[in-house]
């Protein structure tokens, strides 16, 4: 009843005249946004691959693999992530998702170069994902938090409005000028950041374009980047708009403090600070950190946040590669730009 089609990057219009040929590819019921728009593999050197359950003319799951240079103490090694992983209403319960993630392990696997598969599963892909042998960092404290803007969330609540139809403007405020907070150009930004701990080490032209374009609908497509030279060292930031459900957020793509990641909380104060400072029509700030508070109304009132979900890592290894890379590197250098997410 389905056939599976895929496609390498290297296949860019075979993959548009594929996608042509689909009368749901650009249907917002399946995909958060047309098949393929901004998306990551068709630009990455490192490789990757689109891989579809069809009809003759109707996709009915899509399961993406992504190349990535993963750094593992001194070592540089090749894997993929998977991710993308979508079935149509229509043609769901069909055993779709295992049998594009199957066909993905066996791909990726062909290669005898690549060490590792993994991923960022959400509530419904985690347990398929673990049915089909792969691993989990099971890492609770790694979570997706959003910093809400209180008033907004209120009044978005009570009149049920769009993100778009509700703006806020700035307000001048006396202490901006106290804090040395710059915008940066993306060029700036890679290179003062190029050599920070990454998960991810792919090719610089891989990692410009992964920063400098979204996945978002919202009218700003482009990330943008600061510097802040606080009280206790040097951060770095890229943030891109990002639209979670009904809500406008900032996304903070990475973040740095003087080459490692911060976890100290100053980078919270600081990115809220930017925020005010440099965006008007938004609802809060969505970043991946390390959070041990599960009691949503006490995690917000003591620190502000919300906790949106968790944030699993899945990982697969190759036969050959079992004992290259670290557990505890996926998660203390990961990124949002390691993955689909951010």
């Amino acid at each position: 009843m389905y056939d599976i089609s895929y496609f390498t990057y290297k296949e860019v219009q075979e993959y548009n005249d594929f996608l042509t040929r689909m009368t749901n590819s650009q249907s917002p019921a399946f995909f958060k946004e047309p098949v393929g728009e901004d998306f990551w593999f068709p630009n990455n050197t490192s490789g990757g691959y689109a891989i579809f359950a069809h009809t003759d003319n109707e996709i009915a799951a899509t399961c993406f693999l992504t190349g990535r240079s993963v750094c593992s103490g001194n070592k540089e090694i090749l894997a993929y992530e998977i991710g993308g992983t979508n079935t149509s209403p229509n043609h769901q319960r069909k055993g779709l998702f295992t049998k594009l993630v199957k066909k993905a392990v066996e791909i990726a696997f062909e290669n005898r170069d690549i060490a590792l598969i993994y991923g960022t599963p959400n509530d419904r892909s985690g347990p398929g994902y673990r049915k089909l042998g792969f691993a989990f960092t099971d890492f609770p404290n790694s979570k997706l938090l959003i910093f809400p803007k209180l008033l907004r969330l209120i009044i978005r609540k009570l009149t049920d409005r769009k993100p778009s139809e509700i703006i806020f403007l700035k307000k001048k405020r006396d202490n901006e000028n106290r804090l040395s907070t710059q915008e940066i150009s993306l060029t700036e930004y890679v290179n003062e950041t190029k050599d920070f701990t990454r998960l991810n080490c792919s090719s610089e032209h891989y990692l410009l374009n992964r920063l400098s374009t979204s996945k978002s609908s919202l009218e700003s497509k482009s990330r943008r980047f600061f510097k802040h030279n606080g009280e206790k060292g040097t951060y770095h930031f890229a943030l891109v708009n990002y639209p979670l459900q009904y809500l406008n957020l900032i996304l903070v793509s990475e973040y740095f403090y003087n080459g490692k990641i911060d976890h100290s909380g100053h980078c919270f104060k600081y990115l809220k600070f930017i925020a005010k400072k440099f965006y008007e029509n938004f609802d809060g700030i969505y970043i991946k950190s390390v959070a041990s508070e599960n009691n949503r109304f006490f995690s917000f009132l003591k620190f502000g946040y919300i906790t949106h979900r968790n944030l699993p890592i899945c990982y697969l290894f190759s036969e050959n590669y079992k004992n290259e890379i670290q557990l505890e590197e996926l998660t203390s250098v990961f990124q949002m730009t390691d993955c689909d997410i951010g």
